[in-house]
């Protein structure tokens, strides 16, 4: 479980060119989290915001990661 706490946390996630939302792995996003109004087209990054729900976000904005861990 991921507990935030004033910070909005980036997860991964980024809308290709064709709006199919994936993760940097390329496995595509089924299950969504959106808050109501999202995605509003304001960026191509997925965040996770304080309270749960997600909202797209510039990706050349600064923001703290959650890292996956991949078997190499």
């Amino acid at each position: 479980m991921i507990v935030l706490v004033g910070k909005d946390l980036w997860i991964n996630g980024q809308e290709n060119d064709y709006g199919v939302w994936k993760y940097l792995d390329g496995t595509q996003i089924d299950v969504t989290f959106w808050i109501e109004g999202e995605p509003n087209g304001s960026g191509k990054c997925l965040r996770v915001v304080p309270g749960g729900g997600w909202r797209d976000h510039d990706c050349n904005l600064a923001m703290d990661i959650s890292a996956r861990n991949f078997d190499l």
